[in-house]
This record gives structure tokens, sequence and C-alpha cells, in this order.
């Protein structure tokens, strides 16, 4: 699953879905528990991720891509049936703008946060 971040500085701060491409079924589909915030001092993505646990979950930039990926492990309500799948996704970043060796990245609420700041924002700034 690809998804794509409009390179658009919205003055709100409002969270917006994040669209990704959807390759069986050959669509952008926009109907996602992801989202993203920018703002000028950093990028925040919240990408949905219940079952994922600390532990398993790898995050990464490699060649302009924001690599997440990790196995979720969730259980049924009665607790008689437990299933693992494996989760991927890849955002496309603009590394000119982002500081990707300063990337932060936890796990809160079932979702997993990202924060990347950008090139030339204080360290200040940067906590939230």
């Amino acid at each position: 699953m690809s998804l794509t971040v409009p390179q658009v500085l919205d003055p709100s701060g409002a969270y917006k879905p994040l669209a990704f491409f959807d390759s069986s079924r050959n669509e952008l589909n926009t109907l996602n528990s992801d989202y993203y915030q920018e703002d000028q001092n950093q990028v925040r993505f919240l990408i949905g991720a219940p079952g994922l646990a600390p532990d398993n979950a790898k995050v990464a930039v490699q060649d302009g891509q924001l690599h997440v990926s990790g196995t979720r492990h969730t259980k049924s309500e009665d607790g008689t049936a437990e299933s693992h799948e494996q989760f991927e996704k890849t955002i496309s970043l603009d590394q000119s703008a982002l500081d990707v060796q300063q990337m932060n990245a936890k796990i809160f609420d079932r979702t997993l946060v990202v924060d990347i700041p950008k090139k030339g924002a204080t360290t200040e700034q940067n906590q939230s």
C-alpha cells in the first residue's frame, strides 16, 4: 500500500486524511484510518495500528519513502481465537524539506505516531 502526502501547508493545522493507491482495486482510496498534520516545524503522521506492539513495529526512511511495517496480533473478544496479520505501508516524503535523521515514532492509543521535523526547525519548536 502506498500513501501520498500532498505538498501543501495547511495553516489551520488540522489533520488531513492520507490517500493511498489500492493496487488490488486499481483506485485511489481515502477511506482509511491514516492522517497527517503539517506545520512550520514538522510533519506528523497518524497511522491506525490496532494490535501492533512497539516491539513488532519497524519504521525507516529509504529512498525518499517512509516505510512502516510490522505484525499485528489480535484476539477475538472471547479470547478463543488469535490472528497474526502482516502490516506494511509506504509514504512518499519530500526529503529535501525534512530532517529524517531526527524522526521520532511511538505507538499511542492504537495509533502509530511518526513525527519528522522540518530542516531548519529548532529542537524547542519540535517538542509538542
